[in-house]
């Protein structure tokens, strides 16, 4: 695990918050929710929903917010109406004229993706699989061992028609899957070797060699005709388009003599060949050089790029002028009046139709090591409205604000050169995120994001500095307000939330950044830790920092009743666990050495009586280290200190503290676990509850939980029982209880009583795809559970399909 899981808990007489979160922490309180009369929640599902050792009931709620994250962004499409479409591995995004994020689609599983869009929006999208796939219309499969194709069509407005999968032996996409489309179907080039079937008589490569092939699809996805175009090497991309007439044009490389059907080709050659709408070969003729780029105007005009030239041909392949450009050439496109828009590797520009330069558009980029910018597709729509989407490392100057960090971006340029908006894919960090419940049922979460994100208040566009946010939901998952405050400087780092007996909201952190809070920038010359408080509505009630930290990658943080906020973080004299007031005093400090936050943070939690539980990481020699909870009184004193497990990866761990005093542990270690057992295989967690004297009560081994760089988490009820939010990757049985074993990685809640006697089980099952609870809290009446899922999920009775591969869930399960 990449981080460690910090947690705490605080008490008041009518009402007890424990906060419990896989990387931060998670909240219970007392108290009844009100009847939801939200129209907007979710429905309920079916009453047996979930896997249940007792009668439990469906979800009550689950909301999903589209975090806009990167993929391997290659190919940018428009319609006629100037929507703008780019796809990637990770998904399917929308944008409408003005830069509007109209709507995404997940796509489970694939890779090499390619996109084709016709003038009336229908979107096509070709892919190449292994194993299992759903690009929206249900989970595919792959024979074993076997890459398969999968092609897919969505209307305008990103709703799936219809996807089909063909098999092969052996298909090779990367950057050899070509698609295109109008009105009459869907084109689909490539390579293969062995044998590809479409639906007709199955195509069959040359021996041990790799073959082009050309096929095409009705536009309800079935069969038209396929054929063969000669044995090809690797590395020489077919490239392929359709003008209007529905004549399509296709190019390549053959080593050896071909014939297209017009008669033989010379060997070791490039070619370009049209075939018309039901697959007659029109004309096929050789190149001097390999095609670049290839772009097919709706009169048939070709432009074809070949290093710093682009020659234009006509419908019937004929020569026609050349331009020769002073830099490389990546992509060409060609607007309704005939206009050449060419991209190299770092600039756009535009030449009329004569070869008259109009303007040139450079990107450039700041110069530390390794340092770059690369463009890999641009479109024009009818407008000329240019469309760019390219790679950086570093910060990059499109022309508008600078862009930092290393990302994809999507450009638009106007059809005088003019910059529109610029966008960039980030990520929401699940290593950042916490949630916690108060008395009334409302949930509050915290985490860092780069990308776009709307919680429901209106889009957030994020900064490489980690930008921070603070939102609250109410008992029916309604929204009642979000706030973002700037730039932290680290997406790793774990934020805390925390309520005092007035129910005022704390969080606590570390930044290095200049977040703003409400009551100014706070500001430091490296990391330091910050505190703010918050009313229940939102507003600000005061924020400062609190001092530098010298190590590590977090900080412990509690709140008490009285609003006293207890720390332990890294020092430039070692590790101290600290007391302020909550006008920011220091009470005092206690020196906890020897422990490590180099490891991650530690995680903090107070019970019933006003004792403060830790765990620890402690070097054990070697490679080992130990991973230990340490109970100290108000005051800060030592009380006991017991080693829980022994690991040489790096652990994580969660803590929450019983009402009754003790805590309970839930730890997640990546390779191997010694709790005096034999040592368990990769991805195990441990759950284990000490009483107030430091006995161990009961303990669970959970092989297979915590996969993906995603630990546990752990609260405790007043009652005593204790849950367990995480998510797993393998076959997993908890007691008697048997899991659905998961495609990839599936989620659950757990709750055991007092003794360990495991009660119930939630499982959040995703056919192709993951489910990563980051962060849970016990409410007044269920458990919350945050964190990020990609594809389509059942949790529990309600069904959601994300729009990226790390979409944002939160939900209320009873």
């Amino acid at each position: 695990m990449g981080e460690s899981h910090t947690a705490r808990a605080s008490v008041s007489g009518a009402a007890l918050v424990v906060l419990c979160c896989a990387l931060h922490g998670c909240h219970l309180s007392h108290g009844r929710a009100e009847p939801s009369d939200d129209p907007g929640r979710a429905d309920a599902g079916s009453a047996d929903a979930g896997s249940c050792v007792e009668p439990c009931e469906p979800s009550a709620w689950v909301r999903a917010f589209a975090a806009e994250s990167p993929t391997a962004t290659r190919r940018v499409a428009h319609d006629d109406e100037g929507n703008a479409y780019i796809v990637g591995s990770g998904g399917l995004v929308s944008y409408a004229p003005d830069g509007r994020r109209r709507w995404g689609r997940y796509l489970g599983g694939v890779y090499a993706t390619q996109l084709a869009v016709t003038r009336a929006g229908d979107v096509f999208v070709a892919a190449e699989y292994e194993g299992a796939a759903d690009v929206g219309g249900g989970p595919l499969t792959s024979p074993p061992g076997r890459t398969s194709l999968v092609v897919a069509r969505f209307t305008s407005d990103g709703a799936h028609r219809w996807s089909r999968s063909f098999g092969g032996d052996t298909l090779h996409g990367e950057v050899d899957l070509r698609l295109a489309a109008d009105a009459d179907g869907v084109y689909l080039g490539g390579l293969f070797s062995g044998t590809l079937d479409f639906g007709g008589a199955p195509l069959v490569a040359a021996p041990f060699e790799y073959t082009s092939y050309l096929a095409s699809l009705d536009p309800e996805g079935g069969f038209r005709w396929a054929r063969t175009l000669g044995r090809t090497q690797l590395g020489h991309d077919p490239l392929m388009g359709v003008d209007g007439r529905g004549h399509v044009y296709v190019s390549g490389y053959h080593p050896d003599a071909v014939d297209l059907g017009g008669g033989p080709l010379e060997p070791a050659r490039a070619h370009l060949a049209s075939f018309t709408t039901a697959g007659a070969h029109r004309w096929s003729r050789d190149l001097e050089e390999s095609v670049g780029a290839l772009e097919v105007a709706d009169d048939g005009a070709l432009f074809v790029a070949s290093g710093d030239t682009v020659r234009r041909l006509s419908a019937d392949g004929v020569d026609g002028a050349t331009l020769t450009l002073p830099d490389t050439v990546v992509d060409v496109a060609v607007d309704a009046a005939g206009a050449l828009y060419v991209a190299g590797v770092a600039h756009v520009a535009r030449y009329d139709a004569d070869g008259t330069e109009r303007w040139t558009r450079r990107f450039s980029v700041a110069d530390p090591v390794g340092a770059r910018i690369r463009v890999h597709d641009i479109d024009v729509d009818d407008a000329g409205n240019v469309s760019t989407v390219a790679d950086y490392q570093g910060t990059a100057d499109f022309g508008g604000e600078p862009l930092t960090g290393g990302r994809r971006a999507f450009l638009r340029h106007d059809r005088d050169g003019a910059l529109r908006w610029q966008r960039r894919s980030g990520f929401v960090w699940w290593r950042g995120l916490s949630a916690a419940a108060d008395a009334a049922g409302n949930v509050y979460v915290a985490g860092t994001f780069s990308a776009e994100l709307d919680l429901g208040g209106g889009p957030w566009v994020g900064t490489d500095d980690g930008e921070l946010f603070l939102a609250s939901f109410g008992p029916t998952g309604a929204r009642r307000w979000s706030r973002r405050f700037g730039g932290v400087g680290s997406f790793y780092a774990v934020h805390h939330i925390a309520f005092d007996a007035e129910g005022h909201v704390y969080l606590t952190g570390l930044f290095a950044g200049a977040p703003d809070f409400g009551g100014g920038p706070l500001e430091t010359v490296s990391s330091a830790i910050y505190a703010a408080s918050f009313t229940a509505d939102g507003a600000h009630r005061w924020s400062r920092a609190l001092g530098a930290v010298s190590r590590g990658r977090g900080v412990g943080a509690a709140v008490d009743p009285g609003g006293d906020l207890l720390l332990v973080r890294p020092t430039f004299g070692g590790t101290t666990l600290e007391r302020f007031a909550p006008d920011g005093t220091l009470l005092w400090a206690r020196p906890i050495d020897p422990v490590s936050l180099d490891r991650g943070p530690p995680s903090l939690a107070i019970d019933g009586r006003g004792d403060v539980y830790m765990t620890a990481i402690v070097h054990a020699g070697g490679f080992d280290w130990d991973v230990v909870v340490r109970a100290y009184d108000a005051d800060g004193e030592l009380r006991w200190d017991r080693r829980v497990a022994t690991t040489d990866d790096e652990p994580g761990a969660s803590l929450a503290a019983r009402l009754s005093g003790g805590a309970c542990l839930a730890g997640y270690w990546r390779r191997s676990l010694s709790i005096g057992s034999p040592r368990p295989p990769p991805a195990s967690a441990l759950l284990v509850c000490f009483d107030a004297d430091g006995e161990r009560t009961w303990s669970r081994e959970l092989e297979g939980v915590g996969g993906a760089g995603n630990g546990p988490s752990v609260a405790v009820g007043p009652d005593g029982d204790v849950y367990l939010a995480a998510n797993y990757v393998g076959p997993l049985r908890i007691g008697e209880t048997a899991l659905p074993t998961p495609t990839l990685s599936d989620g659950l809640v757990a709750r055991f009583n007092s003794d360990g006697v495991l009660r119930r089980t939630r499982v959040f099952r995703t056919a192709v795809g993951s489910s990563l609870p980051s962060a849970c809290a016990v409410g007044p009446d269920g458990v919350f559970v945050a964190g990020f899922f990609a594809g389509t999920t059942d949790f529990a009775g309600t069904t959601r399909s994300s729009e990226s591969w790390s979409d944002l869930f939160i939900g209320h399960f009873r």
